[in-house]
């Protein structure tokens, strides 16, 4: 599952940026665009799937850990990740969406 290497990946780079500089608390946020992962992961309820229960409950333990901060879901048109792993989506597409976020945290240090 992406979500789970994506994770793993973060939470590696995560322990390299505390061991290289004074940071001491690295917040990973992942970014899913599969409605029915995110809701199995709110949920107590277990997933038919055998695998994908597996799954789930790594990134359960992970988000116990706190490995991970958070899992948000997001609509696929705002899912920035496809460029690098879905044939046919391209950079061009995504970048919109990336400038959007910025903008609107611009917005909310703003008005604080």
């Amino acid at each position: 599952m992406a979500l789970i290497e994506g994770a793993e990946a973060a939470v590696y780079m995560a322990g390299i940026i505390k061991q290289l500089t004074a940071v001491k608390d690295v917040k990973i946020r992942c970014l899913v665009d599969n409605k029915s992962l995110h809701e199995s992961l709110l949920s107590s309820k277990q997933v038919e799937n055998r695998r994908l229960r597996l799954d789930i409950s790594v990134l359960d333990d992970m988000i116990w850990r706190e490995e991970i901060k958070k899992v948000e879901w997001v609509q696929t048109s705002h899912q920035i990740a496809d460029c690098l792993t879905k044939k046919g989506s391209f950079y061009r597409e995504t970048q919109g969406c990336s400038q959007q976020e910025l903008k609107k945290k611009k917005k909310k240090k703003k008005k604080k």
